[in-house]
């Protein structure tokens, strides 16, 4: 076992085994028995820390958090609190869970830090050991609004993992959850209250009602969590998407401005470049799509895109060379699309780019179930 344990540390970069080296010694906080760096104090050890934060330098916050100037001025629940927020950070979800356990362990009145080792338990792929958490939650007399709402994410989370039938019982049971949660939310005091958690809580109840076939009760919910926040860019996107069919010029609204805020979610570029293309909004098809080519790496969709600014730049330049450059890309990574090839067929043929065919090969049902699949709840970035 040692041999082999030898082997596999030898494969690692030495970046990779100094970050290990660290975990093995921050693990020691968990015993009571860690030893702090000493070194030369720091004049102010606060400001260094916030600053290593504020630049999201996980590695260099960890450094910190591991000297005792620092360690002198906050308490070990918040010093556990910032190990597991740079672990989680860093992709370590295990070791996230240990010391948000701990932070909760130190300071049990303090709901973000159970909220948070729940949300570490997801991420580490324990779903079992996080659904035991979040009925645990549900069968307290008065479990807070935020445990309510990461026992709610939690179970919709699972959902996901279930059979259909099955899972509509578990949205039905998320639905009852979140009912709960948001109308103790709207009982808080003004100052307690978090809108992310207020909007992510309505973003979940309108995606568990997509779940359940229920689309005017998701574009109600979406609509509500867009009165908290109008900037919200996960609901804009939901609530475009379940418009599209039944009212597109609502739908392409909220994509606007889901895009205006610079949103990183590709369907709102997506369906904003494929309608400037039949508009004939031809410079705009190409901006759109080239963002949404940023962000997507699946291959049905980056052809898809790269055939229509293929086809927008030859509307604007006749005999455009990277057109078919483009165009011969987009076949080779979709190589079974009909209409690809015979659009580059007629390209190399001469004829005449009013002639190549559009079409959107991703529908708007397809593209809510990807949303919903791709949807990651970032309440715990709230927290």
């Amino acid at each position: 076992m040692r041999e082999r344990m030898v082997d596999i540390w030898e494969t690692l970069s030495p970046e990779r085994r100094a970050l290990l080296d660290n975990l093995s010694g921050d693990l020691f906080m968990l015993a009571g028995d860690e030893v702090l760096d000493v070194g030369e104090d720091l004049v102010q050890p606060k400001a260094a820390f916030k600053d290593a934060w504020d630049r999201q330098d996980w590695v260099g916050s960890l450094a910190l958090l591991r000297r005792r100037d620092l360690r002198a001025q906050i308490p070990a629940h918040v010093a556990a609190y910032f190990r597991g927020r740079c672990w989680s950070s860093l992709g370590y979800f295990k070791a996230a869970l240990a010391f948000f356990d701990h932070a909760a362990q130190l300071a049990p009145d303090n709901d973000t830090y159970a909220y948070l080792a729940l949300d570490a338990l997801m991420m580490s792929g324990r779903m079992e050991e996080a659904l035991e958490r979040a009925n645990d939650i549900l069968r307290e007399q008065a479990p807070s609004v935020r445990r309510f709402f990461k026992a709610a994410d939690v179970l919709f989370h699972a959902a996901r993992h279930v059979d259909e039938g099955a899972g509509a019982a578990v949205y039905n049971r998320v639905l009852l959850v979140l009912d709960n949660a948001l109308e103790l939310d709207a009982e808080l005091p003004a100052d307690e209250r978090l809108s992310s958690l207020t909007v992510g809580g309505y973003v979940v109840k309108g995606l568990c009602h997509e779940h359940l076939g229920q689309p005017e009760e998701a574009k109600r919910a979406y609509t509500a969590a867009l009165a908290v926040d109008p900037e919200s860019d996960d609901a804009l996107t939901a609530r475009g998407l379940v418009s599209l069919e039944t009212d597109r010029a609502a739908a392409l609204r909220d994509f606007e401005r889901a895009v205006t805020k610079g949103t990183p979610l590709l369907w709102p570029y997506l369906y904003l470049a494929h309608d400037a293309l039949q508009s004939g909004e031809l410079r705009r098809c190409r901006d759109m799509a080239q963002q949404a080519l940023a962000r997507t790496r699946a291959p049905v969709l980056r052809a898809n895109l790269m055939e229509w600014i293929a086809i927008a730049s030859l509307k604007l330049a006749p005999g455009n060379k990277t057109s078919v450059g483009l165009l011969q890309d987009a076949q080779a990574i979709n190589p079974l699309s009909d209409r690809i090839a015979a659009n580059l067929q007629d390209l190399l043929a001469g004829k005449p780019a009013a002639g190549l065919r559009v079409a959107n090969d991703t529908s708007p049902r397809e593209a809510m179930k990807d949303f919903i699949k791709d949807f990651s709840s970032e309440l715990h970035l709230a927290a």
